[in-house]
Order: structure tokens, then sequence, then C-alpha cells
């Protein structure tokens, strides 16, 4: 995962530990716990504080973890990822706070039937930017 050098990393300590929250001009592109599976490389990466929209996150996930928010309104973009992981994010991104669906249903509503384990592998190798896209999206 190439991380443009424009990037701008700020840390977030969490009831589960320790976040980092990539930001790019205005938008937040990606949320990975410390030291989980198939994060980047984030050493040459700037920690910062005063990102306006790393604020903005760190504010509205102290909000969901203390139980008084269910949806994100937050500017994010997808720059991971392929066509693919594109639209499945896309669809995920679409669920409410609370719904849940399987890897099948993801298959079939993309309309391509035979595509459920690739969902799945997909979502279990970039867990974090799954974080970002569905719990992270945008009301």
């Amino acid at each position: 995962m190439h991380i443009p050098a424009e990037a701008v990393r700020t840390q977030y300590q969490s009831p589960l530990g320790l976040i980092h929250l990539l930001v790019l001009k205005h938008h937040l592109v990606g949320v990975w716990f410390d030291g989980q599976a198939h994060q980047p490389d984030l050493s040459r990466t700037p920690v910062t504080e005063g990102s306006p929209i790393a604020n903005d996150t760190a504010r509205q996930l102290t909000e969901y973890f203390a139980g008084h928010r269910q949806s994100f309104e937050l500017p994010t973009k997808l720059i991971f990822g392929t066509p693919f992981q594109h639209q499945v994010w896309r669809l995920l991104s679409r669920l409410a706070f609370g719904d849940c669906c399987s890897y099948r249903d993801i298959a079939l509503q993309l309309g391509k039937p035979l595509a459920d384990r690739k969902s799945t592998r997909l979502n279990s190798s970039h867990l974090v930017i799954s974080y970002a896209v569905f719990c992270l999206k945008k009301k």
C-alpha cells in the first residue's frame, strides 16, 4: 500500500487501543488499529496534531465509544484497493448501524454470485479499511 507523501497521520487512543488516522488533504483515507494485520508501513508518515479532519474524526469516535453516536459524518475517500474492492466497500457503506449481511448477499447484490469468497478475503485482509468505510461512513 503506497501512502502519498502529502498524507498526515494522527493517533487516537480508543478504549480498544491506539488507532492511526490517515488524512489526505480534506479526506479521511485510512483508519488502522496499531499493529493490526495488513497495516501499511506508517513509519514515514509524520504524526501531526491539529488536522481539522483528524480532530473531527477523533471527536466522533469519542462520541461513538461513549454510546452517543451511531453514524459518522466524515469526508472519506477510497485511495487504496482495487475497483472490485471499491464496489464491495460502497455497497457495504449503505448498511445502517446494526445491519448485517453475509458475503453471499454481497456477491449477489454485485451480480457476481461466485464472488462471495473473494469478498470474504477482501474484507479480512483489509479490515481497517472496512472499519473506516462501514463504521465511519457519511450519514
